[in-house]
C-alpha cells in the first residue's frame, strides 16, 4: 500500500470514529462540494475516501424481522 493509500484509509478510518455508517455520504458531500469548484484532483481524491470506507464498513446488514406464523 503506498503512502497515498495509506493517508486514504487513515482518513477513511477517522471518518468512520466520527460518523458510524455515515461516513460515506459525507465523503461523497465532499467529494460534491469540490466538484462544484472545479477541484478534480479533491474529487477523486473523496471519492477514494468513499470507496475506502464502504470497503472497510461492508455490506450493511440486512435487518430481518420475525415474523409470527
Amino acid at each position: 500500500m503506498s503512502a497515498s493509500e495509506q493517508s486514504v484509509y487513515r482518513t477513511a478510518n477517522e471518518m468512520i470514529q466520527m460518523s458510524g455508517r455515515d461516513a460515506a455520504q459525507e465523503a461523497l458531500t465532499y467529494a460534491n462540494e469540490l466538484a462544484e469548484k472545479h477541484d478534480e484532483e479533491g474529487r477523486k481524491l473523496w471519492i477514494r475516501v468513499c470507496q475506502a470506507i464502504e470497503e472497510l464498513l461492508g455490506p450493511q446488514p440486512i435487518q430481518h424481522r420475525k415474523v409470527s406464523l
